[in-house]
């Protein structure tokens, strides 16, 4: 059994426990504008980062990354304002725990957590296996006040949890599979070049898309309960297994049906399940790969362009120029040319 590292925390926002790591693993905290940071040396995790955005006093933002050789869990105590709790996570399985309640958080999935926890909490992080995930704090005071809107259009049981509206005696948690722009939200942020105010903007941004992500499945899934139908893991993985199907046999993808029937579902589940967890139809994310393909082939060589039409599995040069100048802006041989 792999041990545990322990690290007692403070309640606070997600900057407060980024200081706390800092003294805690006895490391410098990196500050850039509103970003705070304390990366891991090698001998404790590979690539390990604890990252830190403060939006503003109702929202901040902590993002966990790295491969951990033991598993970590922090532990959350003290009186502090319970914030609602938005989590994403692409990678791992992240844990969370209390007297009040436990559940779990894994690839591709998102969770709502909130009403008055007043207990101690532990978010558990798995030891030997990547990860990657954030949890955007919603300071509900602060939020709402400084929220200009004659009306808050959301479900009115998380409202009630959002704004503090009514005394909540039981936790508020929501559980959904949400499709990649959420997960690609948290990557993009990571992968961000930039310093000083554009990284902040760019960050808080992504932060408020991946916060509307979160309401807008609840809100959707309120309206239409059936469409949480691929919530257990088996659908998914069936969903997951049609998109590596497709992106390996972009030449002759399976139709429809033949995609269903080779993952073992229905053809609704799986197009409304693919919409769903990748942001795009069937066809428009067959069409993309596609293209990215042919970008690919045609910067790393001279390959004729109906040539690469071909491989990609379009039989009209002509066609595929026109697909390519309506994705790129640009003919392929302009791309060709580095014009994009």
């Amino acid at each position: 059994m792999q041990s545990v590292k322990l690290v007692p925390l403070k309640k606070s926002g997600a900057t407060g426990i980024i200081q706390q790591l800092a003294k805690e693993f006895e490391l410098p905290t990196q500050v850039d504008c509103l970003r705070h940071e304390v990366v891991l040396p090698d001998s404790f995790a590979t690539e390990g980062r604890f990252v830190a955005y403060e939006v503003d006093k109702s929202l901040d933002a902590l993002i966990i990354t790295g491969k951990f050789p033991k598993p970590i869990e922090l532990l959350l105590q003290g009186e502090f304002p319970p914030p609602i709790a938005f989590y994403t996570v692409g990678k791992g399985t992240l844990k969370v725990s209390s007297k009040r309640t436990s559940f779990e958080v894994k690839p591709l999935q998102g969770s709502i957590h909130g009403g008055n926890i007043s207990t101690a909490e532990t978010i558990s992080i798995p030891g030997n296996e990547d990860f990657l995930a954030m949890i955007i704090y919603l300071h509900r005071d602060q939020f709402f006040n400084n929220l200009d809107c004659e009306q808050v259009n959301l479900p009115s049981e998380l409202h009630e949890v959002v704004a503090g509206l009514a005394d909540v005696d039981s936790d508020f948690l929501f559980q959904e599979i949400f499709h990649l722009p959420a997960v690609n939200a948290v990557t993009d942020i990571l992968l961000q070049e930039n310093t000083g105010m554009l990284n902040s903007t760019f960050a808080t941004a992504k932060i408020h898309e991946t916060l509307f992500l979160h309401l807008n499945e609840y809100k959707k899934s309120e309206a239409n309960n059936n469409s949480r139908f691929y919530r257990r893991e088996e659908q998914l993985k069936s969903i997951q297994d049609a998109e590596s199907i497709l992106t390996s046999s972009l030449q002759e993808p399976p139709t429809i049906p033949e995609l269903a029937r080779m993952v073992g579902i229905n053809q609704q589940s799986l197009k409304q399940g693919f919409r769903q967890v990748y942001g795009d139809s069937i066809n428009k994310y067959l069409t993309d790969k596609r293209l990215e393909q042919a970008g690919i082939l045609m910067r790393s060589g001279e390959m004729p362009i109906n040539e690469v039409a071909s491989i990609i599995g379009y039989n009209s040069a002509g066609y595929f120029s026109k697909r390519f100048k309506k994705k790129y802006g640009v003919s392929p041989k302009e791309f060709r040319q580095g014009k994009l």
